[in-house]
């Protein structure tokens, strides 16, 4: 994974800019003319001063003078509200497009992702990773906007307007701007370190809540909220000790920046009182310096906020980045095609696997499976059961050789004709937070409700979902706490049933259910193996005992192969030991 740093952060804001050049235009044209025309009105108060203050003009040519400055103001006002307004617009129009195209983007890329990575990342470290940078896109540009530029102009319109009526309060005003930027740096660059240690310390506290709250039941079961109090005890101690620290430090650094802020205030109007007696400047310059040392000093102050919202913005976008900057482990060939099934056959040709570098799961395995044929995998004394399947749906690639699909090789395939070409009905069965007609109907989205209903009478799930009140608008909820685990089971078959794969996998299928809802759900599996290529991975033998073949592997070696009735009969085989084992009242691993 490659690291990302602060100049990366503000890049891909950038990039993000230029992908509408012509609201980001308008938007900056509407901040830059707001901020002149906002700074303006102080010199029309001056201008209004110095004649007012100008005994030796005639009264007539003052009030004529007076009202032009007005109808200008009255002018210069509504064109302010206009360009707000316009502002207004644009930058909703822009923020929205953007955190919307983010999180297109993110979605996309994510879930690109391979198996390993998943497995690897927190669910919700990743939500969060996704909303942190479409929030950070949103509070870049705010700040870019409302505080950079903003700043930029004042600080520039008004040093450039004070050079012009007096160089020595130009070169002052300047000075300040200078000194006060560069404290503000150095306090922000000598806060990092310790608010940095405040936001991990917080993202431990959050992680360790989340834990806690996602294994309540475990928590409850064992009794154990007194332990897990009294850790997080220790947790929030170490976050309030680094977080006192970082909060207190802002304290000195505002203190010292409005001392440093107010004693430079006094020395201009110090200097502005000077030249005005000495006849260097009128009361109305003098009145504008007031006026823009006023707005300034509250400018100013926002550099500090600058900086810390700044930090913030690339700190909750780093992770955010690298996670999209991370190269996908599984990708498509430039020239992959769709995988065509035809035969439905499939072969693993001399492959070899391993999740390392140091250990080997398969090596030369080789299975032939031929069109429609139901095979069985057992294995005698090993755990890589399901490996082999998430090969399969080539969620890993293979260290050597290849597994075909009617001769067709998978890793040249596009993956997404792949995997519609395979339905899967695992072990534990994963359904979303939706009804319960969206989760049978996942793998075929334009199904009509007469087909969903029928794949649920097969799969034996229609009896339990017409007695919810809302039949098969039921939501299923958070970790699906409202169906058991055969209600899941019969609802993945459902899944399973109405998709249009041809090749079907089951994973272990009925290994968590007990005798009377395995037997339901043997019988729905038989429904759907009559026109599919079927590869089981078989706990239980007697879910299997109607395949066409049983393959029994020790390790990555085909060590028995047969039917059901052929392999118990040889009684020193492995087959038949495990056969008795389970038929007997025990199950091995």
């Amino acid at each position: 994974m490659n690291k990302i740093w602060t100049k990366d952060v503000f890049l891909y804001f950038w990039k993000q800019l230029l992908t509408s050049k012509v609201y980001f235009t308008i938007l900056i044209i509407s901040v830059v003319s707001v901020g002149i025309i906002s700074l303006s009105y102080p010199i029309f108060y001056k201008e209004i001063i110095d004649i007012a203050t100008n005994s030796s003009m005639p009264r007539e040519l003052i009030i004529w003078k007076l009202t032009n400055i007005f109808l200008c103001i009255v002018w210069v006002w509504f064109t302010n509200w206009l360009l707000r307004r316009v502002l207004e617009y644009v930058i909703v129009k822009l923020e929205i497009w953007l955190m919307w195209k983010i999180y297109l983007e993110s979605f996309n890329y994510v879930h690109r992702h391979s198996y390993r990575f998943f497995t690897n990342n927190f669910s919700g470290s990743l939500v969060k990773r996704i909303w942190r940078l479409v929030g950070s896109i949103e509070s870049f540009i705010d700040l870019f906007v409302f505080e950079i530029i903003r700043l930029s102009v004042g600080l520039t319109f008004i040093s450039w307007y004070l050079l012009y009526q007096n160089i020595y309060l130009g070169f002052m005003f300047i000075g300040w701007i200078v000194v006060f930027s560069i404290v503000s740096y150095v306090l922000n660059k000598k806060r990092l370190p310790v608010w940095e240690a405040a936001v991990k310390e917080e993202t431990k506290l959050s992680w360790f809540l989340a834990d806690t709250i996602t294994n309540n039941y475990n928590i409850l079961v064992f009794w154990a909220l007194g332990k897990e109090f009294t850790n997080f005890v220790e947790t929030t101690l170490a976050w309030q000790t680094i977080t006192r620290k970082s909060w207190f430090f802002n304290n000195v650094a505002y203190a010292i920046l409005w001392w440093l802020s107010m004693s430079i205030e006094f020395a201009m109007i110090y200097l502005a009182i000077y030249l005005w007696y000495t006849g260097y400047i009128t009361i109305g310059t003098f009145v504008l310096l007031v006026s823009y040392q006023l707005t300034i000093s509250s400018q100013l102050g926002s550099i500090w906020h600058i900086f810390r919202k700044l930090n913030t913005i690339v700190w909750n976008s780093i992770e955010s980045l690298e996670m999209l900057n991370a190269k996908h482990e599984i990708v498509d060939r430039p020239d992959a095609k769709n995988l065509i099934v035809d035969k439905w056959a499939i072969e693993f040709s001399n492959i070899s696997f391993s999740y390392t570098q140091w250990v080997n799961i398969f090596d030369n395995l080789n299975i032939k499976v031929w069109a429609w044929e139901k095979v069985a995998l057992v294995w005698h004394s090993w755990s890589w059961k399901s490996t082999i399947i998430k090969l399969l749906f080539r969620f890993f690639e293979l260290n050597w050789w290849e597994i075909l699909i009617d001769w067709q090789d998978i890793s040249k395939v596009k993956q997404d004709s792949l995997r519609k070409s395979i339905a899967m009905v695992p072990q534990d069965s994963i359904l979303f937070h939706r009804s319960l007609s969206e989760n049978i109907a996942y793998a075929k989205p334009n199904a009509t409700m007469e087909e969903i209903i029928n794949a649920s009478k097969l799969a034996h799930c229609d009896d339990f979902i017409s007695k919810f009140p809302k039949w098969y608008d039921t939501l299923v909820w958070e970790r699906w706490i409202k169906l058991s685990g055969w209600e899941r089971q019969r609802v993945a078959i459902a899944r399973a049933l109405l998709s249009d794969a041809k090749i079907l996998v089951l994973d272990e299928a009925t290994s968590s259910l007990d005798s009377e809802s395995e037997s339901l759900i043997q019988d729905a599996i038989e429904n759907m193996l009559w026109n599919k290529t079927t590869i089981v991975i078989a706990h239980r033998l007697s879910t299997i005992m109607k395949m066409d073949r049983i393959i029994v592997l020790d390790q990555w070696k085909i060590v028995e192969e047969w039917t059901h009735d052929d392999l118990i009969k040889i009684e020193w085989w492995m087959y038949r030991n495990l056969w008795e084992i389970q038929s007997g009242g025990f199950i091995s691993e």
